[in-house]
């Protein structure tokens, strides 16, 4: 067996088994070392696919993790230029950057079945506290939003209610970033990982649904 055979062999050997196997920083910082790109994932990556699923193991997060490093470096990486240079930003992932499942799952259980507008609400508080905190142009909070968010980013029950009085506010926000971004011909893509832990435990999906239903 050649020298460069049994150094192949020996890297792949260290690999992760799964491909959406949970990664540390370090592992995350260097995924574009040993992501074997795939015709799956250029479909993936396409501008209108606003949905990916499959199996464990499909390489979902794997892929998350990569465009969130590589960003407008992605069609470089892919030898594809038909995937546009865009900022990737983690809108929701497992990161200490944001809430965990569980409390999501606390908010749900604490609010009423008919009414998601605070659940939309969280959404909206979210991005764009993800989009300020990522230098995306434009990307702001209203100031008694702000405050009540950066006073406990990680407990939303501390702030959907006023973010769901403020709605109108987070939409001019959001507008606002939109029109920067079109005036400087700059795309960002938010991207979403780890939806399907939100309500694991639950017997049904309807917590999942209803989290879901109000990401933007």
């Amino acid at each position: 067996m050649s020298p460069e055979r049994t150094t192949l062999l020996q890297h792949i050997a260290t690999l992760a088994t799964d491909a959406d196997a949970d990664a540390d920083a370090d592992a995350v910082d260097v995924s574009s070392r040993v992501f074997l790109p795939l015709d799956r994932h250029q479909l993936a990556l396409r501008p209108e696919i606003v949905v990916i699923e499959g199996g464990r193991g499909a390489g979902k997060t794997a892929l998350f993790h990569l465009a969130n490093e590589l960003g407008p470096e992605m069609g470089a990486f892919f030898q594809d230029p038909s995937i546009p240079a865009a900022t990737w930003v983690d809108a929701y992932s497992e990161h200490p950057h944001h809430p965990a499942p569980s409390v999501l799952d606390q908010l749900v259980a604490s609010l009423e079945s008919t009414n998601d507008a605070q659940l939309r609400a969280f959404w909206s508080v979210h991005l764009l506290a993800r989009l300020r905190d990522a230098g995306v142009v434009a990307a702001r909070l209203p100031d008694d939003v702000a405050m009540r968010y950066d006073a406990a980013p990680h407990d939303p029950a501390s702030w959907v209610a006023l973010g769901a009085q403020r709605i109108a506010a987070l939409m001019s926000c959001l507008d606002a970033v939109d029109a920067a971004l079109g005036g400087k011909q700059q795309l960002v893509f938010a991207s979403y990982d780890n939806l399907d832990r939100l309500g694991l435990l639950e017997q049904t999906r309807s917590t999942r649904q209803r989290l879901v239903r109000g990401t933007w």
